[in-house]
């Protein structure tokens, strides 16, 4: 399973971002299935809002 961390924004959206490839998906590039290790609340931020 490939480590994802789950993002929560303020107007209640959620988004999973890679934290670690598992190996299977380094050699095959097929996704495995996500294993959520940690949140990340990020309540002062719009959804969509993006910094540049």
């Amino acid at each position: 399973m490939c480590d994802y961390t789950e993002v929560q924004y303020k107007c209640g959206d959620v988004r999973y971002t890679v934290r670690a490839w598992c190996v299977r998906y380094q050699e095959t590039h097929k996704r495995c299935a996500p294993n959520v290790v940690a949140i990340e609340y990020r309540l002062d931020e719009l959804c969509g809002e993006h910094i540049q």
